[in-house]
């Protein structure tokens, strides 16, 4: 029980520190690097149209080929899914790509 209770304990702390130490790491070398990324923010404006371009052939090209990627990955399980399983990822792909389009929008929105 002891056993158990440390080691979500240190996991529980490693969640919480090393991404507070990483930030704290790379902050400063964003802060001292402003007009590399003042570069980057025009790069990104100047080929938008492209990026959003290729976002939506992935989320057409995830959407088309959904039932193949689900099907795939399940024949190559040792165990395979049961088939409700197999339904429900399948079942799956519509709210994916109305994920994939919320955090676009919210990308393009925050502009």
């Amino acid at each position: 029980m002891q056993n158990k209770f440390i080691r979500l304990t240190s996991i529980a702390i490693f969640q919480w520190f090393m991404p507070t130490i990483l930030g704290l790491l790379i902050i400063p070398v964003f802060i001292n690097h402003t007009d590399r990324l003042n570069q980057l923010q025009a790069f990104l404006n100047h080929h938008q149209v492209l990026f959003i371009s290729v976002h939506v052939l992935f989320g057409l090209t995830l959407y088309c080929f959904w039932d193949r990627i689900i099907r795939a990955f399940n024949a190559r399980q040792t165990i395979p899914l049961s088939p409700t399983s197999t339904q429900i990822a399948l079942s799956a792909r519509l709210y994916l790509l109305a994920a994939i389009m919320f955090f676009e929008l919210l990308v393009y929105w925050g502009k």
